[in-house]
Formats: C-alpha cells, sequence, structure tokens
C-alpha cells in the first residue's frame, strides 16, 4: 500500500480516475460526433478516444484519419453540461479524499464549463483546495505547467513531496515532468497496463492507498 502520510500533498485526475460516464452516454455523444463528422467511429474507438488510452487523444485522432479541430469543435458543439453531469458517477472508492487533512488539487483536461457542473452534480467541489482545469494557455499533460500552477496555488514547491494520481499516461508523464511522484491507477476498460508508463506505484482501486 501507498501511505498518504508520506506526501506534503496530493494532485488527482478526474476523469477515469475519480469519476466515470455511463457507456450509454459516452457511445450516444462519440458517435453523434462522428456521425456530424461523416466518421462511424467503431466501440474500441470511442474507448480510445474517450479515455485517452494511447496518451493524448489528438495524435490518435490524426492517426485514424480524423481531423482533431473538427473533432474538438464538434464534440463541443454537442455536449451539454447538465446531461454529462447528470451521466457521471463517482468511483465508490474516491470517497476518502473528503477524509483528507492535507492539501488536494485537481487537475483535469475536462474543461471549466463541464467539470464544475460535474462536481457540483456530485457534490465533491470541497474536497479540492485547487481546481486548474487544463488548456492552451495553462498547457497540456504531459506538459508540467498543469501540475506546477496547482502546485504553486497550494503553496508547494520543489521542496515539498507530492504525488499525481492518475489513468491514462499523459498523467504519469506530466507527474515526472514536474519531479513529483506518480500512481498509475488501472480500471477497466483499460486494463492492460502500458508498459511505456514509467510509474512509481500501480494500483487498481484507490482503496490500495493507506489513510
Amino acid at each position: 500500500m501507498v501511505n498518504l502520510s508520506d506526501y506534503d500533498f496530493w494532485l488527482f485526475d478526474l476523469d477515469g480516475t475519480l469519476i466515470d460516464t455511463n457507456p450509454s452516454y459516452t457511445s450516444s455523444i462519440l458517435s453523434s460526433v462522428g456521425e456530424k463528422i461523416g466518421y462511424d467511429l467503431t466501440e474500441n474507438q470511442i474507448l480510445e478516444i474517450w479515455y485517452g488510452i494511447h496518451g493524448p487523444r489528438s495524435p490518435y485522432l490524426k492517426s485514424i484519419g480524423i481531423d482533431p479541430e473538427l473533432f474538438w469543435n464538434t464534440y463541443h458543439s454537442v455536449e451539454d453540461p447538465l446531461n454529462r453531469a447528470k451521466s457521471t458517477f463517482l468511483f465508490p472508492d474516491s470517497n476518502f479524499i473528503s477524509k483528507l487533512d492535507l492539501p488536494i488539487g485537481l487537475v483535469t483536461h475536462c474543461q471549466e464549463h463541464l467539470t464544475f457542473p460535474i462536481l457540483d452534480h456530485l457534490g465533491i467541489s470541497s474536497w479540492f483546495d485547487v481546481i486548474i482545469c487544463c488548456n492552451d494557455s495553462i498547457g497540456w499533460k504531459p506538459n508540467p505547467s498543469p501540475l506546477k500552477l496547482a502546485m504553486k496555488s497550494m503553496g508547494m514547491g520543489s521542496h515539498n513531496k507530492g504525488v499525481m494520481v492518475g489513468d491514462s499516461p499523459h498523467d504519469i508523464a506530466a507527474a515526472n515532468n514536474a519531479g513529483i511522484s506518480s500512481i498509475y491507477i488501472t480500471r477497466p476498460p483499460r486494463s492492460v497496463i502500458d508498459s511505456n508508463v514509467n510509474y512509481d506505484f500501480n494500483i487498481h482501486s484507490l482503496n490500495e492507498l493507506q489513510i
């Protein structure tokens, strides 16, 4: 087990790490996007895009013949924040975060207009001392800038020992690039560990973290 008290602060990814979306919603939204851009996405491609199984999504989109800008513009035009929030659920093993008495940050690729309705709907906004939604100005994981911004906002520096928990390669790479420890959580349907991911710890449930 990883002992939470070994670190001065904790950073968490959101989607796939603390929360997830009902599969029917995921399939419906991305199928709708595919239909609008003239691309018939397979169920495997839907999973690969939604969870970022191959790392950053835009390079993957290019690799399957989809223009990333067109995809994301279309995606944002069809997704409703309230419907997304209502279709999102909290992993039961995430509840321990509410009991932590140390700086906790959230660093997510989920955009602000989606993140805050989701957090409010689930009633977990108060869990976090800082919430960083990546964008072109802040940077995107694996760029360490979003993590460093979260650290700075919590009053943490290079002398503090911290850790990032995430379910994708870019979460782990961002932690490595920021000079903090990393915990790679693997949840279905992302059950195969990428051998290229240089994590410090691998867990299958947040229950493996010892308070």
